[in-house]
């Protein structure tokens, strides 16, 4: 879309995606009852040659301290 020539062009796709994609704003959220849910999981794999650095990772990209940036790309926390 970003480098569409047609005026106004509009599409939809994940939010995770338009907000760091350049040339293109996120203008709206789909209401509730149309949107789609992407939830994301994490392991370390039993065969990771690095499974330390793996479950740091983890727990960084989890932390509460990595919330504001999570918040800032668009991914919102699970419904407790």
């Amino acid at each position: 879309l970003a480098e569409s020539s047609e005026p106004n062009a509009m599409g939809c796709t994940q939010a995770t995606e338009i907000i760091f994609a350049p040339g293109v704003q996120l203008a709206a959220n789909l209401p509730a009852e149309l949107e789609l849910a992407t939830v994301y999981t994490a392991a370390v794999s039993s065969r990771a040659e690095q499974p330390r650095a793996a479950a740091a990772l983890i727990t960084l990209l989890t932390s509460e301290e990595a919330a504001g940036l999570r918040s800032a790309g668009g991914f919102e926390p699970l419904p407790e």
